[in-house]
């Protein structure tokens, strides 16, 4: 699979909670363009275990995601695949279910 090297995210926001019976982490992010998206974990139910699936999530679209060091200034360089395939849909509706209650937070802030 082929990825592109994004760089220079400056992180937005870091959110937590629980979500249609998953844990979901994520953290928003903005390029210098204005481009943003959430870089999310999400667990079965214990935060501490392992994350079942990390992703780039923009708009719906959920992709394969690695993070690179952060660069000199500490903002995010991510290794962003392409976009994931055999999803399960309680995990995605889930983590979809987060940022959209997320981005409400956001906006009343």
């Amino acid at each position: 699979m082929e990825h592109e090297v994004k760089r220079g995210w400056r992180q937005l926001a870091n959110c937590k909670g629980t979500f249609s019976g998953y844990f979901v982490e994520g953290f928003k992010y903005r390029d210098e363009s204005g481009e943003s998206g959430w870089h999310t974990c999400s667990y079965r139910s214990n935060p501490i275990s392992n994350p079942v699936h990390e992703f780039w999530v923009s708009g719906e679209t959920f992709r394969d995601f690695e993070m690179e060091p952060p660069d000199e200034s500490l903002n995010l360089n991510a290794n962003i695949g392409g976009v994931a395939e055999n999803l399960d849909r309680a995990e995605t509706e889930a983590v979809l279910e987060a940022i959209r209650a997320w981005e409400e937070e956001l906006r009343a802030t």
